[in-house]
């Protein structure tokens, strides 16, 4: 092969990398529109995130390249409108929506590659943490750092703090198509919280 025959090969082949550069930023800013309507039905505010691995102080050339995926796996927590950080009233909650980009791929936000992509999906797992009574720990790294999800439309008492319980729905992103489906789909999950959790949101 000449020089300008793989110069030709290495350029083509960057062009594909840039459309499909161009179309996970088109996920992604459809993700984040998604994340907006579903923030208008909790009444919250931004309190915390986690996006794995790029706000890690780790150097990013020691990391195997299949973790530095974009938005792979992100994790952002809100609070009710009235809350703090550190006191915890009854009624209050903290919300976390976590986005996992391909769940063929990962097991517990780490690249494995276990499905194909036709099998797979792309996932936001929305989970409630309620207090039932008054408490005065940090939510997240007594609260949300100790505690373990709950599986798929079901509830469980928090292992960093007994006095919050938390109630988790995961949602294939492809059926949040539009803000009417968004607001179909949060219609029912926060029925669901009040029947759980005896909270209305």
């Amino acid at each position: 092969m000449s020089d300008s025959t793989s110069i030709s090969c290495v350029f083509a082949a960057l062009v594909e990398v840039r459309k499909a550069y161009r179309l996970v930023w088109l996920y992604q800013q459809t993700l984040m529109d998604t994340y907006t309507q579903i923030l208008r039905h909790l009444n919250v505010k931004h309190y915390y995130g986690e996006l794995d691995p790029l706000q890690r102080g780790t150097n990013p050339v020691q990391k195997p390249p299949s973790t530095l995926l974009p938005l792979l796996g992100m994790n952002t927590l809100y609070l009710n409108d009235t809350g703090d950080p550190n006191q915890q009233k009854p009624g209050d909650y903290l919300v976390d929506i976590r986005h996992i980009g391909d769940t063929g791929y990962t097991d517990k936000g780490y690249p494995i590659e276990s499905r194909s992509a036709y099998d797979a999906s792309s996932d936001l797992w929305v989970y409630v943490f309620h207090a039932t009574e008054a408490s005065s720990v940090n939510w997240y790294g007594a609260i949300w750092s100790k505690t373990s999800y709950p599986e798929h439309d079901s509830t469980l008492i928090s292992g960093g703090q007994p006095t919050i319980h938390v109630y988790g729905y995961r949602f294939d992103v492809a059926t949040l198509t539009d803000p009417q489906a968004v607001a179909s789909h949060m219609g029912h999950f926060k029925e669901q919280v009040k029947a759980r959790l005896g909270l209305q949101l």
